[in-house]
C-alpha cells in the first residue's frame, strides 16, 4: 500500500512488519484524522481513489498496483519507506504472522487452531493473535525458516523481500528510514517537510513508534542453520538495504 500526503508532499511504500501499522495511525493524526484503536482501522477515514490520481484530497491511501503510477503522478513528492533487518523482519513474521504460514504449509494444524480460538471466546475472535501461542507449541522458528527455504517467500506480501515490495529497481527514495532508529529520523524528515512543531509533539505524545519486542532465537545449532536459510532467502534485502547479514 502507498500513502500520499498532498497537505505535506510526502509518499510513503508501507512494508508488511515495517511499522506499516504505525504509519497509518501516525499520517492519521498528521492530517486531523482518527488513529484508530490499533492503527488500521484509520484506513477507513482515509480517502482512497479507485479511478484518477488525487492531488487534492490531504491524505490519499492507494493499493501496490497503483505504486508506479503514482511515482509518475507525484515524482516531485518526497518519496520514503521504512525498512528492517531481515533477521528480524522474518522472527515478527513467526511470532505474529504464524496463522498464515500455517494456512498455507500447515492446514490440519490450521484448523485445529481455529477451532482453539472459537472455544476460547470472544476476545480470541476479535484478536487472533490469543491464540497463537497454540501454533508456536507445535511449529519451533527452525521449523518454520527451513519450510520458507523450501517453499520461497513469494506466497504472501507479509513475507515477500522488502526490496521487491519497494521496487527499488524503477523507484528512487529520497529517504529509506531504518525501524531501528525510526522514532529519530522520521521526526527529522516530518520536520524537514514542513509539520509544524507542535503536531510533531502531539504525535510524541501519543506513544511511541513501535519497536520490535521479539526476542532472539536461542543460539543453537538449528538457530545457526536457520540464519544461514534467512540470509539466502533475503539476500537482496540485505545487500541493497545495507544491512549486515
Amino acid at each position: 500500500m502507498l500513502m500520499v500526503s498532498n497537505r505535506y508532499r510526502l509518499a510513503t511504500v508501507l512494508v508488511p512488519k515495517c511499522a506499516s501499522t504505525t504509519l497509518i495511525s501516525l499520517f492519521a493524526r498528521l492530517h486531523d484524522l482518527p488513529p484508530g484503536v490499533r492503527g488500521r482501522e484509520a484506513l477507513d477515514a482515509i480517502f482512497s481513489s479507485k479511478q484518477e490520481i488525487d492531488r487534492q484530497s490531504p491524505l490519499i491511501a492507494l493499493p501496490d498496483k497503483r505504486i508506479l503510477e503514482a511515482r509518475q503522478a507525484f515524482g516531485d513528492y518526497t518519496w520514503f519507506a521504512v525498512v528492517r533487518d531481515p533477521y528480524g523482519r522474518l522472527l515478527s513474521n513467526y511470532n505474529n504472522k504464524i496463522n498464515r504460514f500455517c494456512a498455507n504449509f500447515r492446514k490440519g494444524l490450521y484448523l485445529r487452531y481455529k477451532l482453539v480460538q472459537l472455544l476460547r471466546g470472544p476476545a480470541c475472535w476479535r484478536d487472533v493473535r490469543r491464540a497463537m501461542p497454540y501454533l508456536h507449541s507445535h511449529v519451533t522458528y527452525e521449523e518454520f525458516v527451513e519450510t520458507l527455504r523450501r517453499h520461497g517467500v513469494g506466497w504472501d506480501r507479509h513475507f515477500r523481500p522488502q526490496s521487491d515490495i519497494l521496487h527499488l529497481d524503477e523507484i528512487a527514495y529520497a529517504r529509506l528510514l531504518r525501524l531501528e532508529s525510526l522514532e529519530r529520523d522520521l521526526n527529522d524528515l516530518l520536520r524537514a517537510a514542513g509539520v509544524p512543531a507542535a503536531k510533531l509533539a502531539e504525535i510524541r505524545k501519543a506513544g511511541r513508534l513501535n519497536a520490535s519486542r521479539s526476542k532472539a532465537p536461542a543460539a543453537t545449532p538449528e538457530e545457526a542453520a536457520a540464519r544461514a536459510a534467512v540470509r539466502e532467502l533475503y539476500k537482496d534485502d540485505f545487500k541493497r538495504l545495507g544491512y549486515a547479514s
